[in-house]
């Protein structure tokens, strides 16, 4: 990310990571920077509305 700070993937990823690991706040702070990067990265809103759904924010999971 140092090269390439606009590189939506590789905030998904680590998203990803920290979805495995249970680091729920992590998970979102990436997820929504991978969206900012690149709006029309599918696979960042579906996981973002997976993590706030466990979390128990409806609301925000339906966005």
């Amino acid at each position: 990310m140092e090269k390439n700070p606009r590189y939506a993937d590789a905030y998904f990823y680590i998203g990803y990571c920290n979805y495995e690991l249970k680091r729920y706040n992590e998970v979102i702070t990436e997820f929504k920077e991978s969206i900012r990067i690149k709006p029309d990265y599918g696979e960042p809103y579906f996981g973002l509305g997976l993590t706030y759904l466990l979390l128990g924010d409806n609301a925000s999971a339906m966005q």
